[in-house]
């Protein structure tokens, strides 16, 4: 993806999701249950926001069957080798976000201000480098259910079954939810109560992010798609299968997403920031920018 950069990759995300959206709207978050969060091959540290968003897209396209990334210079590095990646290979984009300080005079007195410069690398997938050895694949995880059980289990929700639809109620703190046995699937369920728990971390008690919108603007919408995408990332880290639980959203994520190419990263951030609080054990100190990839 050459000349990829900070002032259109924001365009470039959203046009990608626009077009998954248009083409296979029931299915534009694939099922997560075959794929691995995307990582760095050499660090080891997880791709969050808008870059889980990217890679997970990118995932078993073009060859990029890992879920392992890594930049040029850490690819050379790797293998040892000037040219390290497969003739044909093309890299994918993710953003980082440093701190740019500068002086500024305050009342008089010149003080140091920092703020962030996002700036646009090239990440290659694992399969796209040459000699490296194939990744050893472990054995699926028995019981993962259990585990779901246990995850969910361990926060401090207002959970109650057996309602005709799924909702997070803000003014009582509740998830309502119909019955296991109302889904296809365990895992369709659990994969709705993860999009309801993500509405949970927005409560003005957690993460506040005024969820007393009116049903039907773009507002709203906007939450939906946070709440949908911080779903599709716990499913993605509980591995169980995420599928888009609210078709009946995309004509109004579509309109949000046309009228602001930044949408998309300011709701993958929100995801991340939901995702980090509930895999933080509630502390919110998990909480990650929206790039920490190529490092």
């Amino acid at each position: 993806m050459n000349g990829v950069n900070s002032k259109n990759i924001a365009q470039i995300i959203t046009d990608k999701v626009l077009a998954e959206l248009k083409k296979d709207p029931g299915k534009w978050i694939k099922s997560w249950s075959d794929a691995n969060r995307p990582v760095n091959l050499v660090t080891g540290r997880e791709y969050t926001g808008c870059n889980w968003l990217w890679l997970a897209m990118m995932q078993g396209h073009d060859g990029n069957d890992s879920n392992e990334w890594c930049t040029y210079n850490q690819a050379k590095e790797l293998t040892g080798l000037d040219y390290p990646i497969k003739k044909g290979s093309k890299g994918q984009p993710v953003i980082l976000y440093k701190p740019q300080k500068i002086k500024k005079l305050v009342n008089g007195e010149l003080k140091e201000q920092s703020f962030p410069i996002m700036r646009v690398f090239q990440v290659f997938n694992r399969n796209t480098i040459i000699d490296l050895p194939p990744k050893v694949i472990p054995e699926e995880e028995e019981n993962k259910l259990e585990k779901v059980e246990v995850f969910v289990n361990k926060h401090k929700i207002n959970l109650k079954n057996g309602f005709d639809h799924a909702c997070f109620i803000p003014k009582v703190d509740e998830i309502h939810m119909p019955n296991i046995s109302s889904f296809k699937s365990t895992e369709d369920y659990y994969a709705t109560l993860l999009h309801e728990m993500t509405h949970w971390t927005g409560h003005e008690k957690r993460l506040d992010r005024k969820l007393r919108n009116a049903y039907g603007d773009e507002a709203y919408a906007f939450e939906e798609l946070v709440a949908e995408l911080g779903a599709a990332m716990m499913c993605n880290h509980l591995n169980i299968e995420g599928k888009l639980q609210h078709t009946e959203y995309i004509a109004s994520w579509l309109k949000v997403l046309q009228n602001d190419e930044k949408a998309v990263l300011r709701a993958s951030a929100q995801a991340q920031k939901a995702f980090d609080y509930i895999i933080g054990d509630n502390n919110g100190q998990k909480t990650t920018d929206m790039a920490n990839a190529p490092a």
